[in-house]
């Protein structure tokens, strides 16, 4: 409709001579027939009730909200095959789409959490519970020691590349990976709410035995700056394996 009111503005010697493929996107047929209508002196206006009936109703659209929210993960096919229509024999993962975009449900990458069992979260709880009454001076006396992990091949977050569509092939859409995970740097360091301590590199994966020695190495020399002699400090680490083993308790 939009393109016939442009039409509409040119002179009558000029609708004949529009081609199918000017700005307007309309064939040379639709040019002819618009000025044949324009010379009638009849109204150019769409017809009503064009195009086709919607298929489901504000209702069937609610239903299948309902099967969404009910499991988030579910591709559109699955809905299609879930979300049963009196009046559509078959639903296709198209229409599926269409109702959930309209309704702002959209797909996204999921984020990602540590994964923690009932009894872990039983014993944090617990923990937040008892020291919830702390105060800050009580929580600058607490060092803590952590480390970080690094896969130098195998890297557990995505990469992206700019490219174009035909250079699907190239060399650089693809990243170089090992079966057994390959090599990996890993990092320890102390910290308080005063500073933090000393960092210490090494590769390798981590067992209690490394554990305890980057403790030799690097927590002595960091208690010793930051508390006095007489001064009470606690040690917290966050309870992973090789933190909890046989040979870290000894």
């Amino acid at each position: 409709m939009f393109a016939h009111y442009y039409v509409l503005d040119f002179p009558e010697d000029m609708l004949l001579n529009i081609s199918r493929h000017t700005k307007f996107g309309v064939s040379r047929q639709c040019v002819q027939n618009v000025s044949k209508k324009q010379k009638q002196k009849i109204g150019v206006v769409n017809r009503p009730d064009q195009g086709s009936d919607r298929a489901t109703t504000k209702r069937e659209d609610r239903r299948l909200f309902t099967l969404c929210k009910e499991g988030r993960y579910k591709t559109s096919r699955k809905l299609a095959s879930e979300w049963v229509l009196p009046n559509v024999p078959v639903v296709t993962p198209r229409t599926v789409r269409n109702r959930l975009v309209e309704a702002g449900y959209r797909s996204y990458v999921t984020k990602r959490k540590p994964f923690r069992k009932a009894r872990y979260r039983h014993v944090r709880l617990k923990f937040a519970r008892e020291h919830q009454y702390w105060s800050d001076n009580d929580w600058k006396c607490v060092v803590f020691f952590d480390e970080s992990h690094f896969e130098v091949l195998n890297r557990k977050n995505r990469s992206f590349v700019r490219r174009l569509r035909s250079e699907q092939d190239k060399p650089f859409n693809f990243r170089a990976c090992v079966q057994g995970g390959g090599s990996c740097v890993s990092v320890w360091r102390c910290m308080t709410a005063e500073g933090i301590g000393t960092l210490v590199v090494d590769k390798g994966q981590v067992n209690g035995k490394k554990y305890i020695d980057m403790l030799i190495l690097s927590l002595p020399s960091f208690i010793k700056k930051r508390f006095k002699p007489d001064q009470k400090w606690y040690f917290m680490q966050d309870n992973a394996r090789c933190h909890r083993c046989k040979f870290s308790k000894q």
